[in-house]
């Protein structure tokens, strides 16, 4: 019944491809039927149904500890937020690639902010240079990471020391020109 269903998504009929990646998905990787069907619909609502794209997402589950239909849920939804969030506030009107994709992974997974600081950093991007630049809001994510901002609050304290910083700065240079 299974792969009546996948047919169903994939509006066509099942290839030995398919056939060879749904039992491996199963035996080999450990995925429930559950798993497998919300896999091919996730995928298929991505207009993306070649089987090797279906397992590029199902080994990246896997070694992302994604091993329930729950999990799998949570993390397309988490995901899709924050791109969603990142697209807006840049105000980018088409899909992410897959590098753009991959500072938003960056920003959430591995320092673990929140996305209205990574909000906060696409607007100050704009803000300085009039265009989305992933690149340079990676390095303002970064410099915030590194000072352990977590808040909108801590980034406001580090722009106040950083303001004293040049207010003092520019004193010093006044007095040297005299």
């Amino acid at each position: 019944w299974m792969l009546n269903i996948i047919e169903l998504y994939l509006q066509r009929l099942l290839k030995p491809m398919d056939i060879q990646l749904i039992l491996y998905l199963y035996e080999s990787i450990g995925f429930s039927t559950e798993l497998i069907l919300y896999l091919y619909e996730y995928c298929v609502s991505k207009n993306k149904t070649h089987p090797s794209y279906v397992e590029v997402v199902a080994l990246a589950w896997a070694k992302e500890g994604i091993d329930s239909l729950e999990k799998a849920e949570t993390a397309t939804v988490f995901f899709n937020e924050n791109y969603n969030a990142v697209k807006k506030a840049f105000g980018l009107n088409r899909a992410l690639g897959h590098v753009e994709k991959q500072y938003v992974t960056k920003w959430t997974k591995e320092y673990e902010l929140p996305i209205d600081i990574i909000v906060e950093a696409c607007n100050r991007t704009l803000l300085s240079i009039q265009k989305p630049d992933f690149k340079y809001t990676d390095k303002i994510l970064e410099n915030w990471h590194n000072n352990k901002v977590t808040t909108i609050k801590d980034i406001n304290n580090l722009d106040e020391v950083h303001a004293k910083k040049l207010s003092k700065s520019k004193k010093a240079n006044d007095n040297t020109n005299l």
